[in-house]
């Protein structure tokens, strides 16, 4: 990241969704309507097991969000003393969000395709496009810049900006990436029933 790009980072107000108000402790209900036998989901393998990993994947995609919002909220109040490692903090958090969530939708596709929780809205063609790319260059960026697909100058790692986020070519909103997380989770509801 250079110098300009991470002054101009400093400078942003981040303008992330809020989550918070979400549920992520749905593993939490799903072990337990599991233990008392009201699991409303798949019983057979190997839909079962995408169940379990959908819910678990959902919790950790809220998990991690949220993280990378209070991250840059922390970032804004803390950078005039020069603290910056929360924008560091907040780009790992995303990294984790962003490759959680791409997993998630995978695990809800199948899920819909079984006829499970059909009801409900599933990201659009666009957004599922763009999470996959993000996705894409988190988990391969080592590929990425060896192979020239990172031109010097694009951003080699997630760089945050005030209503989205860059790496290469891509860009990825925050509203995008908060509706792929909120469709996941009303998918889960939409198995369960509302989340306490």
């Amino acid at each position: 990241m250079s110098s300009k790009t991470a002054a101009a980072i400093i400078g942003y107000n981040f303008k992330m969704p809020d989550l918070s108000s979400l549920y992520s402790k749905n593993m939490l209900n799903l072990t337990l309507d599991r233990l008392v036998g009201t699991d409303p989901g798949p019983k057979n393998h190997p839909h079962q097991a995408t169940w379990v990993n959908l819910v678990r994947l959902a919790d950790k995609s809220l998990r991690e969000y949220e993280a990378a919002r209070n991250a840059f909220a922390v970032l804004q109040k803390e950078i005039h003393q020069g603290h910056i490692s929360p924008l560091f903090l907040g780009i790992d958090h995303l990294e984790n969000a962003i490759t959680a969530t791409h997993r998630a939708v995978l695990h809800s596709e199948v899920l819909r395709a079984a006829g499970w929780g059909r009801a409900v809205r599933t990201p659009t063609t666009r957004q599922k496009a763009l999470l996959k790319a993000m996705r894409h260059h988190v988990e391969h960026a080592e590929d990425k810049l060896h192979k020239g697909q990172i031109a010097q100058g694009q951003p080699f790692m997630i760089t945050p900006k005030e209503r989205r986020m860059s790496f290469g070519k891509t860009t990825l909103t925050y509203l995008d990436l908060a509706r792929c997380i909120t469709k996941v989770y009303r998918h889960i509801e939409a198995i369960r029933g509302p989340s306490l």
